[in-house]
């Protein structure tokens, strides 16, 4: 498998960032991204100027955030941006009939009375047909993490002290859709920048640079980029469509080389499942978790963890069942997750 490294979930100037498509390119390239997925609100002009494709090595996609008060939704691949005034339905219907994808973003965001920000959870209950969820949202996180004075200060010190994990309940949300049918997560930085002295320091948590060194996407691609950007930003589009990725919180160090895969075992087959690819028709698989460092590994089954280990690997029989790997590290403030995969399906009853 091949590995790359990607920020989404971006705003710039054509909506409320601080900084111009370029500028915003210029960071995402000094942070050592393959990939960057500009989303501005309800808008593609980036797409227009600068433009997408490649800027010194770095793939530049453009989609957008469909954005009324509540319910945001990031759509990739479309044309042109479905209007905030529709129904979450029907712009969820729309972006999909138009041959985009869908992820439903900050589905708990809770604001900060302390910084007097509003929530933009998603609050259309009734409506889960959303394509993916964006599982981490950072800066989400950031905010509703800074419930207080100590809390605030810890985490302008430290952005990872409070933006450093995904929200409990939109976890609980996809362990609960994933094992219903497919529904692939991603990672977004939801970044915005920030024009004050204090967001110009290295460790500011809305610098655009320090935001693309947090939560980051890696999609896993069978062949490689093959550096023309008309066949390789519908290769990154699908690749995150069927959930051949996993999120990580790269501050915590470069993950590259972890890996979750299952195989049959059986001579007969000998088939290897990766990140976001679902088996049937066999008994059980052997999953095996592999990670580049040293802490504690995880095998989730729609939500209950069925096995851990406190080494870089990690092997399970397992019978049929949505699955999902963790890896955890122990900081300096305890322990912190530091890579969510995508799950492998291996249930013959799981919709695709």
């Amino acid at each position: 498998m091949f590995e790359y490294r990607g920020a989404i979930h971006v705003h710039t100037t054509y909506s409320d960032g601080s900084l111009p498509a370029e500028g915003v390119i210029s960071e995402a390239r000094a942070a050592g991204l393959d990939f960057l997925v500009i989303t501005d609100h309800d808008t593609l002009d980036a797409r227009r100027r600068p433009g997408e494709g490649y800027y010194d090595g770095l793939l530049v996609l453009v989609g957008c955030e469909i954005s009324p008060d509540h319910n945001h939704y990031l759509t990739l691949g479309v044309s042109e941006p479905p209007s905030k005034s529709l129904s979450p339905r029907d712009y969820i219907q729309a972006a999909r009939g138009a041959g985009g994808v869908g992820f439903a973003a900050h589905p708990h965001d809770r604001g900060s009375q302390i910084l007097g920000l509003p929530d933009y959870a998603w609050t259309a209950t009734d409506c889960q047909d959303w394509d993916g969820l964006e599982l981490w949202n950072f800066v989400s996180s950031w905010v509703g993490g800074a419930s207080n004075i100590w809390r605030l200060l810890l985490g302008l010190i430290d952005p990872g002290r409070t933006g450093g994990s995904p929200d409990p309940e939109t976890m609980a949300l996809w362990d609960e859709v994933t094992a219903r049918r497919r529904c692939p997560a991603i990672g977004g930085v939801d970044a915005h920048g920030h024009d004050s002295i204090l967001g110009r320091l290295p460790l500011a948590p809305f610098n655009y640079r320090c935001g693309f060194q947090t939560v980051q996407n890696r999609v896993m691609l069978d062949h490689p980029l093959t550096g023309a950007a008309e066949k390789d930003i519908p290769r990154v589009i699908r690749a995150l469509a069927e959930g051949s990725n996993y999120i990580c919180n790269a501050a915590l160090g470069d993950p590259l080389g972890f890996f979750f895969s299952a195989a049959s075992g059986e001579p007969s087959s000998n088939h290897v499942w990766t990140i976001g690819q679902e088996a049937s028709g066999l008994d059980h698989l052997t999953l095996k978790v592999s990670c580049p460092g040293a802490g504690r590994v995880r095998l989730i089954r729609q939500g209950t963890e069925v096995a851990s280990s406190g080494g870089t690997e990690l092997v399970l029989e397992a019978g049929p069942g949505v699955y999902r790997a963790e890896a955890w590290k122990r900081t300096w403030s305890g322990w912190r997750v530091w890579v969510i995969s995508n799950p492998i399906y291996f249930s013959h009853g799981v919709k695709k």
